[in-house]
């Protein structure tokens, strides 16, 4: 599970990189970071990227473009791919590890009402 964790945290990253048209340099070695760690900079990286994204118009939008550094080269691709790549594979991967917490018998609290964010009633 802390390897789809470690994907995950990965992927906002890429996310928020592209929002903040930053360059995803793997070429840098990154630090060694506890659980909460992860989690907590995961959420930080989507509500940044969220924020940023809310008040970008389409013009905007497509300058966020996503850029990869490695020691190949670099390559980039338009936000968009965003949806279909790292949102989508982290969404997949989310589903996992909800998975593997019902497993190991910590089941997805059912109050939960993921459209808002929140708890119900």
């Amino acid at each position: 599970m802390l390897e789809t964790i470690d994907h995950i945290y990965g992927l906002s990253n890429v996310i928020v990189n592209a929002a903040k048209k930053s360059i995803n340099d793997f070429t840098l070695e990154r630090p060694q970071l506890t659980y909460k760690e992860k989690r907590k900079r995961t959420l930080e990286n989507i509500k940044q990227a969220s924020e940023i994204l809310k008040i970008s118009d389409a013009q905007e939008i497509e300058k966020f473009v996503i850029i990869f550094k490695g020691k190949n080269g670099t390559s980039e691709y338009p936000f968009w791919n965003n949806l279909n790549g790292p949102i989508g594979d982290a969404l997949w991967h989310t589903g996992q590890i909800v998975l593997l917490r019902r497993a190991s018998g910590n089941p997805f609290n059912s109050k939960v009402s993921l459209l808002r964010g929140k708890l119900r009633d």
